[in-house]
């Protein structure tokens, strides 16, 4: 730690702390995620509670997304090295200045959401090219840099792409219906599911249900009907486009079998067109809906006021 200075602590972490700190050779502030190497290897928290962060596929893929041939991805937090000092392990990271995700102010707007949630998509299209699965996507996983460029983050929880599964991780919120069924899951279908949560917050403001198995009456309200119904139900529907809609439902089919690849998300309309046109839509949706809702409120008033008048008027009958 001699090349760092540290300056405060960020978080606590599972096996540790994160701290901000600057690197004395580039003068630049950087995040250290530090962690106590038994608790990592026992997979135990520093409080002795078994946890399924695992520090050895988190640095693998930090390794592997950070500094590949290809170089690192833009919105990927980047890696910068690690290294083990006094019975503690370090991963060195570009420092985020603009917090977590979770932290800005929801809902945000069509053009805002359009633009973000591209970059975690393309984050996360990349760590798939790279044969890894995130499995913890969420608003606290994705930071923001000086310049509000989405970085996502934090792989303790990833696996390869290819190996099925049968553990049950991630935050309730975004946990993927198959994940409750014990049967073993493929985790990419898990990736999108959770991107489909994360997007409806953005445009929302809250999650559609606590969690997505049976237990949950909202959850089977949507396995039943489809997102679009809550929605209407939660009179929200004004505030997503329809090629959001579209992509939602197709990111949060509740059988992963037909829910949405990572292909279809990166090359769906609401990603591929202007931002400007998405969010012009957005307001003119919002125009035309206000100006009907004005109309039908002065239609209602003047049939209350001429209707009575009429029902006493000769030759008017059955009004």
């Amino acid at each position: 730690m001699q090349r760092y200075t540290k300056e405060s602590v960020l978080a606590k972490a599972l096996y540790g702390e994160v701290l901000l700190a600057v690197d004395n050779v580039t003068g630049m502030k950087v995040a250290i995620k530090r962690m106590n190497l038994d608790a990592a290897t026992s997979r135990t928290s520093i409080h002795g509670i078994p946890i399924a962060e695992d520090i050895g596929m988190e640095k693998q893929v930090n390794r592997a997304v950070s500094n590949g041939k290809d170089g690192c991805h833009p919105h990927i937090m980047r890696m910068l090295r690690d290294f083990e000092e006094d019975g503690m392990g370090h991963f060195v990271f570009e420092f985020c200045s603009g917090g977590e995700l979770f932290e800005q102010t929801l809902p945000m707007d069509t053009m805002t959401v359009a633009k973000v949630f591209r970059q975690v998509v393309n984050a996360v299209h990349f760590i798939h090219s790279r044969g890894y699965v995130h499995r913890d996507i969420s608003l606290e996983n994705v930071l923001l840099d000086a310049n509000g460029h989405a970085k996502l983050c934090d792989f303790g929880l990833a696996t390869t792409i290819d190996e099925r599964s049968t553990h049950i991780v991630g935050k309730a919120f975004y946990m993927a219906p198959e994940m409750y069924l014990r049967h073993g899951y493929m985790p990419a279908p898990v990736d999108v599911w959770a991107l489909g949560i994360m997007m409806l917050i953005l445009l929302t403001g809250a999650p559609p249900f606590a969690r997505a198995n049976d237990s949950d009456t909202v959850f089977l309200y949507v396995k039943q009907h489809g997102i679009t119904s809550v929605l209407r139900a939660w009179k929200v529907l004004h505030l997503i486009p329809l090629p959001a809609l579209d992509l939602l439902e197709k990111m949060l089919a509740v059988d992963p079998a037909k829910r949405a690849t990572m292909h279809d998300v990166m090359h769906h309309p609401f990603l591929r067109e202007d931002l400007h046109l998405v969010s012009l839509r957005g307001r003119k949706r919002m125009i035309v809906r206000k100006w009907l809702a004005k109309m039908r409120r002065r239609l209602h008033h003047m049939l209350r006021n001429v209707l009575p008048s009429m029902k006493n008027a000769p030759g008017v009958v059955g009004l």
